[in-house]
């Protein structure tokens, strides 16, 4: 089996993961920063093709 296919199978399917509380430790909050900024990373390429094919098939239907 592809692991790609396990990743996206795990990404739709697994709960999120819970945000830490006010009584997190500095190594939960260390983890959630770098969780969170590993999202933000993947939620920007993402963004930026969506933009890119938007452009391509809006210059192609003209």
């Amino acid at each position: 089996m592809c692991d790609a296919t396990l990743r996206d199978w795990h990404r739709k399917l697994a709960p999120p993961p819970e945000p830490c509380g006010d009584d997190a430790t500095v190594e939960e909050m260390r983890a959630e920063i770098a969780r969170l900024r590993k999202q933000l990373k993947r939620t920007e390429l993402e963004l930026e093709i969506l933009k890119k094919a938007t452009a391509y098939f809006a210059k192609e239907s003209t």
